[in-house]
């Protein structure tokens, strides 16, 4: 990894000015992007990055540029004194390294920065902006039906357990029948497991199934998979390279849903069964955290200009599994130098047929997820709020 205060010329084909463009506006150094490789971080300093500077029409309050706690104490000032004492050669493993506030409660260092009362407060305002829309009876209820059916089946426990949950039908409900379908797959799936199971297969056969089928099930989002980098991120680790340079390689993920290049959902697995080691599934969430900020980066990018009020009400959401672990997280842009991550669901998958109804809740959830509809959100907070 190169000296932590590398610079590099400014390219006069730059078009961006953090500083200037005050949403985007992090402290100087901290890293943007480290493209998942240790020897090649890629560092902007805003102070003298760029020849053109976007402008800002309207003037940031003092809610845009800092936030401050009911306690008087600034977030930013705060994170910013701890990244001072962040060992260089392993600022990779730090979300707050990159700027973000891991709200999740997993990072015991962040947490232990702040008061009780003072962690709340932060929890309450982040929830009151990343959230996942509740579903209505309407759309419950057939799915809580489906559900009955197929514990009725499970308490028979049939030769044919496959063929059974097939019999499972809600008259006229298209989409319900089709997750009895996903249901089916896993239950197939897990009868037929067998360890060692690689990441990618496990993807395959459970949660990367999972969930393409229920959130592209109307065709509306684009679905990808495999070995691929984050669209937004690929954008932010290039924005100092010349055209002349070879072009870096963005963050990696394991799956993707985007609409238009927006990418809404984005999904890292941490290893297959066996389970990965802990710094592996730590590495991930870190290189999930910095996607997801990525997208919101380039979203502003692409909307030169936008209002910080605007901003605010933009969030992403990130997927990260490992072993039968499926956690929903969110982040969105609070102020000056503050990206927060939250943790919004947590859910353990079904680890044998005994236990498949337990896949309700990741069903539910994922629902949960495409009603939200971020494209839609994201449309309206930034031309019609």
């Amino acid at each position: 990894m190169p000296p932590f205060d590398d610079k590099s010329e400014a390219d006069p084909n730059d078009e961006l000015d953090f500083d200037n463009n005050e949403v985007f506006s992090i402290e100087p150094n901290i890293v943007l992007t480290d493209n998942n490789n240790d020897d090649h971080m890629v560092f902007l300093n805003h102070e003298e990055y760029s020849e053109e500077e976007i402008s800002t029409d309207k003037t940031l309050d003092d809610s845009s540029t800092k936030w401050i706690l009911s306690s008087g104490r600034d977030v930013n000032e705060i994170l910013s004194k701890y990244r001072e004492k962040i060992p260089r050669a392993k600022a990779y493993l730090y979300p707050a390294y990159f700027g973000i506030l891991d709200l999740s409660g997993e990072d015991i260092e962040v947490k232990s920065l702040f008061t009780d009362d003072e962690w709340n407060e932060m929890i309450r305002d982040f929830n009151n902006n990343v959230n996942l829309s509740d579903l209505g009876d309407e759309q419950e209820r057939p799915f809580y039906e489906l559900m009955d059916q197929i514990a009725e089946v499970l308490k028979k426990k049939p030769s044919d357990l496959i063929t059974g949950i097939e019999s499972c039908v809600i008259k006229d409900n298209i989409k319900v029948n089709a997750i009895r379908r996903f249901i089916q797959t896993y239950a197939y799936n897990l009868q037929r497991l067998q360890l060692p199971m690689s990441e990618a297969a496990f993807g395959s056969n459970f949660t990367n199934m999972t969930t393409k089928g229920i959130l592209t099930f109307d065709q509306t989002y684009h679905y990808e998979e495999g070995e691929i980098q984050g669209l937004a991120s690929s954008v932010i680790t290039n924005l100092k390279t010349k055209p002349t340079d070879r072009s870096l390689i963005g963050q990696k993920v394991d799956f993707r849903i985007s609409k238009e290049q927006f990418e809404m959902l984005i999904g890292l697995r941490s290893g297959g069964l066996p389970p990965a080691a802990k710094g592996k599934k730590w590495m991930d969430k870190v290189d999930l955290a910095v996607s997801l900020r990525d997208v919101l980066i380039n979203e502003g990018i692409e909307n030169n200009g936008i209002e910080p009020n605007k901003f605010h009400k933009l969030f992403t959401l990130g997927v990260h599994t490992y072993n039968y672990n499926y956690n929903i997280y969110g982040l969105d842009w609070k102020s000056k130098g503050v990206w927060r991550l939250g943790l919004l669901q947590k859910i353990k998958l079904p680890t044998s047929i005994d236990c498949l109804p337990v896949i309700e809740k990741l069903i539910i959830s994922l629902l949960r997820v495409e009603v939200r509809k971020l494209y839609i959100i994201y449309g309206k907070s930034i031309t019609k709020y």
